[in-house]
């Protein structure tokens, strides 16, 4: 591959990662004064399905972009690559993307000690200085922007929080952050599948399954059965065994060791700078295959083939000695055909699904905290036509975990079709059985729209033993039992939705209310709102100020 070639493919990744880098910085600065929140993360629209493919495909870019610091004549190049790296720093901050920031730590050290070591000249250590200044000046920038408290700049805490939510403690006024990352539990549970099954693992795709048990009985919070173990090493070895792990394994190993053999041999050193970026990008790959799963996002993987393409395709090693024409055997060139065959094929497919993820993403937005109401004033989507859409979808399981059958159910239900709501409703349910979503619609149409207080109670019923910390569905339950007036029933309900959502202050109210109207007990409702002060002592004050106020009625 020509040097020229190698620039213009570089620079066009590079305009790339400028391009979405302006659209992210361009979105916040809009909203510069708005506080920061989940609600103000979830609005930012970008060219991805979520921000992990996000944050993964810009850092990707990133070492394409460092190549033009260290071999670029033209000034105002060396300027466009120093600005887009530092500016996706900014990124990475604003979209809380924890994994990415690192890695543009990472690699931006390792970049600095290779300029240090094998490129020791005074101009390229000025730009080096430049681009450390840019990324102090970039970081500090971002602090500045969508600040928590108006006084203060925004902690790093609160930037890396990568599904943050803000609590406001009602005694102290602080804000409190809550990091909701649940890979630790998934990792285990990998890692004990692949105990089980060291040889050749459970089968490919079937991890999620064998581990659901034990996922919903170790971590009663988990609201839907995960798809992958966000680690592609573990959910190799529990699905294919060691052998498995081996072959894939191998594909890091086989490409670094290229990688780095072409970097240190000495007939490429006007390469040098090429391929020590492309090892670069190969690190970013493989910590994103820690902690996420590159292998099946489209975006991610592209650049993936194109850094392991560019690393081989220049490998000295696959350069002809002499180079007069050798004639290929036949066999050859089949071969190749049917690579080239399943390589097209497989970008084709993973496109549609790429497209398919993107369709998905705008209608979990349209959907996401409306009222039934608002969705029959949006005309962009009807039940019909979403039906007709999602039937020519190539899956069926959305890129958020849940299956399309519920938006399907939601979109009939604001419409008042029932009859059809019900039916996607169960649809759902058995494609995702361990799902707790589709059942609370079910339950909700029951309940509340068709008034069958049997039919709600029935599934109500079940889907509380199976998920008793489901609020929603618990204040169904004990409606209903209120309803039929029995009372045992109603503390029995409430005892085992407290044993496992222990921080629903309100609930505990309710218990002490309770045990106060029916029985009379002071002693009780004292022993009560003293376990849910031990409990929660940020609401010791509300729930004093409510027991004095109980007992005075």
């Amino acid at each position: 591959m020509s040097k020229k070639q190698i620039y213009w493919l570089f620079k066009a990744l590079l305009i790339a990662l400028l391009v979405d880098n302006f659209s992210v910085i361009n979105y916040f600065l809009e909203n510069k004064n708005v506080a920061r929140s989940s609600k103000l993360l979830s609005n930012l629209s970008h060219n991805y399905s979520n921000i992990n493919i996000l944050s993964a495909s810009l850092v990707l870019k990133v070492p394409f972009a460092l190549f033009f610091i260290v071999n670029e004549t033209k000034r105002f190049w060396k300027f466009l690559a120093l600005f887009t790296v530092a500016s996706t720093f900014s990124v990475t901050l604003f979209i809380s993307a924890r994994t990415g920031f690192y890695n543009l730590l990472i690699i931006s050290g390792l970049f600095l000690l290779y300029i240090l070591l094998f490129r020791r000249r005074k101009e390229l250590l000025t730009y080096c200085g430049v681009l450390l200044v840019f990324i102090g000046v970039s970081i500090f920038f971002t602090l500045n922007i969508n600040k928590v408290n108006r006084y203060k700049l925004n902690r790093i805490e609160q930037m890396f929080s990568p599904d943050f939510r803000v609590k406001i403690d009602n005694t102290s006024q602080k804000s409190v952050f809550t990091n909701l990352s649940g890979r630790e539990i998934y990792w285990r549970n990998a890692i004990n599948t692949f105990k089980n099954y060291p040889l050749l693992g459970v089968g490919l795709g079937n991890w999620k399954l064998s581990s659901k048990d034990s996922m919903i009985t170790k971590n009663r919070s988990i609201s839907f059965l995960p798809y992958r173990a966000h680690n592609d090493f573990l959910e190799m070895a529990a699905e294919l065994g060691v052998f498995g792990l081996f072959l894939f394994t191998s594909i890091f190993v086989l490409l670094f060791y290229f990688c780095i053999n072409s970097f240190l041999d000495k007939e490429v050193v006007h390469k040098k700078d090429m391929f020590f970026c492309l090892l670069l990008a190969l690190v970013v790959f493989l910590s994103d295959s820690i902690f996420n799963f590159p292998f099946e996002r489209p975006s991610v993987f592209i650049l993936f083939v194109l850094t392991s393409g560019l690393i081989l395709f220049n490998n000295p090693q696959s350069q002809p000695l002499e180079k007069k024409r050798i004639r290929k055997p036949i066999v050859i060139n089949i071969v190749f055909l049917a690579i080239l065959s399943i390589v097209v094929f497989t970008l084709f497919f993973n496109w549609k699904l790429f497209s398919s993820s993107m369709y998905e993403k705008k209608i979990y937005y349209s959907v996401k905290n409306k009222s039934y109401e608002d969705l029959t004033k949006n005309k962009t989507y009807t039940y019909q036509n979403l039906v007709d859409k999602i039937n020519t979808l190539p899956n069926q399981l959305g890129a958020d975990g849940q299956s399309l059958e519920m938006y399907k159910a939601i979109f009939a239900r604001a419409e008042k079709r029932y009859k059809q709501s019900i039916e996607h409703y169960k649809n759902a349910i058995v494609q995702m059985p361990s799902n707790k979503l589709p059942v609370r619609g079910l339950i909700e149409v029951y309940y509340h729209n068709l008034k069958n207080k049997d039919s709600a109670l029935f599934y109500s019923k079940d889907q509380f033993n199976n998920y008793p910390f489901d609020k929603g569905n618990y204040l169904i339950l004990r409606g209903l039992y209120k309803e039929g007036k029995d009372t045992v029933e109603v503390m029995n309900t409430m005892n085992r939705f407290l044993k496992h959502s222990p921080n629903e202050v309100k609930t505990w109210m309710s218990k002490a209310y309770n045990h106060y109207v029916y029985f009379k007990n002071k002693k009780r409702v004292d022993e009560i709102i003293d376990s849910a002060i031990t409990i929660n002592p940020e609401s010791k004050k509300e729930l004093e100020d409510y027991k004095k106020g109980l007992v005075k009625e």
